[in-house]
């Protein structure tokens, strides 16, 4: 599902009485729990395709696209009034960089339950944090670290590749 035809309804016409909402899930090894957030003011309950029936809790955040002539797969996220919303466990894990922490974005729209949209997974990198906000980039997976299925693909192992 690349998005459905609700979405891309809300999208096209923007309709004031239909609102998307944008939804980030936050996940690593070091965290206590998997973090799930709206860009929202109160928080909603969705199902989605992975996990199933999940509770969204409101954070201020923005996305920012790439730049023209920038890294096209590189997209900003700028999290606001983090204080007590499990940043502190980001900056922790943001520390051990041999395991990145993931995100996924999801879109919802308002009087529906399921996403709309084929989840969006990233990777958080390039963390910088201050008192009251977090800012990172988020990059799909490097697909020259890649090991398929346990190994780097390396010139010695795989003849041929320069």
């Amino acid at each position: 599902m690349a998005l459905s035809e609700d979405l891309k309804v809300v999208y096209s016409s923007n309709t004031y009485d239909i609102q998307a909402y944008d939804t980030i899930e936050l996940s690593h090894s070091m965290f206590t729990k998997t973090y799930y957030y709206v860009k929202n003011s109160f928080a909603i309950q969705k199902i989605t395709d992975e996990v199933g029936e999940v509770t969204f809790e409101p954070l201020a955040f923005s996305i920012q696209p790439p730049t023209k002539g920038a890294d096209q797969q590189d997209i900003q996220f700028v999290f606001d009034n983090t204080l007590g919303n499990g940043f502190d466990e980001l900056e922790k894990a943001a520390t051990k960089m041999n395991e990145p922490i993931v995100l996924k974005y999801r879109v919802f729209v308002e009087n529906l339950d399921t996403q709309q949209m084929s989840t969006i997974v990233l990777a958080l990198i390039n963390i910088t944090a201050t008192p009251s906000t977090v800012s990172a980039l988020a990059s799909r997976t490097s697909l020259y670290a890649r090991k398929v299925p346990k190994r780097t693909y390396e010139p010695w192992v795989f003849k041929g590749l320069q």
